[in-house]
């Protein structure tokens, strides 16, 4: 993956979240907190599985040589088998196979969260380099009405002040240009750290011709609120996860409450045994039994667990209802902000060409000696703003898409129009 990294020095968004996925210790964290999760199902069947011994021991001698030795066990094999608990085992497992679904949904979200991450920062390298862009052009067209003052001067309609005059947005027009850059080396540090790079790797986002385009790129999302609202709950690994976590709760409880109930095992024993003083060598000892365990009195611990993991249930249901109202509120926004963005693209849209057409006519009027510089200056000045609204409304519209997607639970990637 180094290699890569440096052989590559741009990226698409794809190859982005593919790197993130592989280096980001936010996701390895994620995906070994599920790993435990699978380990304590493993470990909930253990019960139901034999339980066998091996015991080899040896008397050498006494220190009262009056006493009576009691009898030894030379070598033994004992095996345990739990027959019957009240189903507390098998509450436990079911508690934690929806515990392992729950972490499931964890990493699944902690995956999107991922993914989202990457696309914001994204879409904000590529908005940054854009300005960048923007803010050369804009200087190339103050000076383009520097050329324009210059030749009035020179046809004896124009003065030298109005030349200062002129040179004034050209130099506001470069801080922006010497900003944009700083804005852009941030954003591109902040792109390589949301991928587990270091800041200053140096990888940036691919020019993407859809990046500044006003067209959506998710046309197959849903167009309406509830049916948004209906995708995200039944697509939301979260959602999904807070579910589990209620059944995980409720089989834990099951669980506390059959503490109480006896435990019957089947024990087996095959061994040999001496005796001190046996002269007939050493006779097996084996036997076949039962055992039942009633727990009488506990000081109140089943109680106390029972009484814990009730409350741990209300907690869960609590959780469940809260993301689902999280999850209500995400997409309302989300759908809401998508929605504006794409309205503010069209608008920001209308904005740049009737600034274009305003700069146009007054710069033919101002050769013609029909204005005057200030309504030059206005116009420039109209068309540059026009330009700044329309960059910031289109990566917005980026930034708004991939907030919706991420409020649906969709892990595809936006897909850019043919």
């Amino acid at each position: 993956m180094a290699f890569l990294i440096a052989a590559v020095q741009m990226v698409t968004l794809a190859q982005a979240i593919a790197i993130a996925a592989a280096r980001s210790p936010t996701l390895q964290i994620a995906a070994d907190t599920y790993r435990l999760t699978r380990a304590n199902v493993d470990l909930s069947k253990t019960p139901y599985q034999p339980n066998v011994v091996g015991t080899l021991s040896a008397i050498h001698g006494s220190s009262n040589a009056a006493a009576q030795a009691p009898s030894e066990d030379l070598a033994r094999v004992g095996v345990t088998q739990l027959v019957y608990d009240g189903g507390h085992v098998l509450a436990q497992i079911r508690a934690a196979r929806a515990s392992e679904a729950a972490g499931a949904g964890t990493l699944a979200r902690s995956a999107q969260q991922l993914s989202y991450t990457v696309g914001q920062t994204y879409y904000n390298a590529l908005e940054a380099r854009a300005a960048v862009r923007l803010a050369s052009r804009i200087v190339a067209q103050d000076r383009a009405q520097e050329d324009l003052i210059r030749a009035q001067i020179d046809a004896g309609i124009a003065s030298h002040v109005d030349l200062a005059t002129a040179q004034i947005p050209t130099a506001q027009a470069l801080v922006q240009v010497a900003r944009a850059q700083g804005q852009n080396i941030a954003a591109v540090a902040a792109f390589d750290n949301a991928m587990g790079l270091h800041a200053d790797a140096g990888v940036e986002p691919v020019d993407d011709a859809t990046g500044e385009a006003g067209r959506t790129l998710i046309p197959g999302e849903p167009v309406e609120y509830d049916a948004a609202l209906a995708q995200a709950l039944a697509h939301r690994p979260d959602y999904q996860s807070a579910q589990h976590a209620v059944v995980a709760a409720g089989d834990a409880l099951r669980a506390a409450r059959t503490l109480a109930a006896p435990q019957v095992s089947l024990v087996a024993n095959a061994g040999v045994v001496e005796f001190p003083g046996n002269q007939l060598g050493t006779p097996a000892n084996n036997y076949v039994s039962a055992s039942m365990t009633l727990p009488l009195y506990d000081q109140g611990v089943k109680n106390a667990q029972t009484e814990s993991a009730a409350i741990q249930v209300d907690l869960e249901t609590a959780t469940l209802t809260q993301t689902e109202l999280g999850i209500e509120l995400d997409v309302r926004q989300a759908f809401g902000i998508l929605g504006g963005a794409h309205e503010a693209v069209v608008q920001a849209q209308a904005e740049l060409k009737t600034a274009q057409e305003v700069l146009t006519d007054t710069q033919v009027q101002y050769r013609a000696g029909i204005t005057n510089l200030a309504l030059l200056l206005n116009a420039q000045s109209g068309l540059t703003q026009a330009e700044t609204d329309r960059l910031s409304a289109v990566f917005a519209l980026r930034q708004a898409e991939q907030s919706y997607l991420y409020a649906l639970g969709d892990v595809a990637l936006p897909t850019p129009p043919p």
